[in-house]
């Protein structure tokens, strides 16, 4: 059987997926980043301040694998990327997966992706969130119209990978790390117009993130709300990041191994079916 990826997912649902694995989608300006395309051909994320596109790395957390780096000094310095995602207004059905490590230097409240319009807070305004530091601690959540999930964040390793769920259904925001069970909590949500998604920063381009992102991956349509969904991308995110399914907790449904996709069985035209029943 093959590997399952965010490819294939159902188009209707296919939101956004950013994936450093895939050099092709990398626009470099030596190490630079000056553009990431989106893998599902929606718009490309460019650089949001002229001068600081965040790097590809391959080194950390990742061990040897690419990642798009911010820092707060050489050679990655204050990088971030933004991009439209206009095209998503209206809908209430998101799931987000980031796959991410935070370097210890970030600084408190730091966005590892914003989405909004442009300007404005990010955490307490309909239809925007962000998936951010907690504080000055390390620990990571998500926040949207006042809502902050899990109250005080879930704690991270600096420079270890994590994989963060944060996920609205209209009604609810739920948010899960590296695969355990969600936690919700009432918030009022549709994606609106003129939607920005930023990486590293928030949308007034303050609370640098400094640390490395792998993948981001965004659902919508009522399929979001589906664990299938959910537990593929998570569990695709977590193999990704280290090559097994150590990020899990036991029970997972990819805890042992990663999503697969059963492969079509393809007839020749001189053989019927019947022929290959064992008689």
């Amino acid at each position: 059987m093959a590997l399952w990826t965010p490819a294939n997912a159902a188009a209707a649902n296919r939101g956004r997926w950013f994936w450093t694995g895939d050099l092709a989608t990398l626009t470099l300006s030596g190490s630079f980043i000056t553009a990431w395309a989106d893998k599902f051909g929606n718009a490309s994320l460019t650089e949001s301040a002229a001068g600081n596109p965040p790097g590809l790395a391959t080194s950390g957390g990742f061990g040897s694998k690419g990642v798009a780096r911010s820092s707060n000094g050489a050679p990655f310095p204050f990088g971030r990327v933004s991009g439209s995602v206009s095209d998503l207004a209206g809908e209430t059905d998101i799931l987000v997966v980031v796959v991410a490590s935070v370097l210890t230097s970030a600084e408190a409240w730091c966005r590892i992706i914003s989405v909004g319009t442009g300007s404005g807070t990010d955490y307490n305004a309909f239809g925007k969130f962000n998936v951010c530091r907690y504080s000055t601690n390390d620990a990571v959540q998500v926040q949207s119209n006042s809502v902050l999930l899990p109250s005080t964040g879930d704690a991270f390793t600096s420079n270890a990978p994590f994989v963060a769920t944060a996920r609205f259904n209209g009604t609810n925001a739920y948010w899960s790390f590296n695969g355990g069970s969600e936690v919700s909590a009432a918030c009022s949500f549709s994606l609106v117009s003129s939607g920005i998604l930023k990486f590293f920063v928030d949308q007034d381009g303050l609370e640098l993130f400094y640390g490395d992102i792998r993948s981001v991956q965004i659902y919508k349509g009522s399929a979001a709300a589906t664990s299938t969904l959910r537990d593929q991308a998570v569990g695709w995110g977590a193999w990704d990041a280290t090559d097994d399914g150590s990020l899990l907790p036991v029970g997972h449904a990819y805890k042992s191994a990663a999503p697969t996709v059963a492969s079509s069985l393809i007839l020749p035209p001189s053989r019927p079916l019947h022929h290959l029943l064992i008689r």
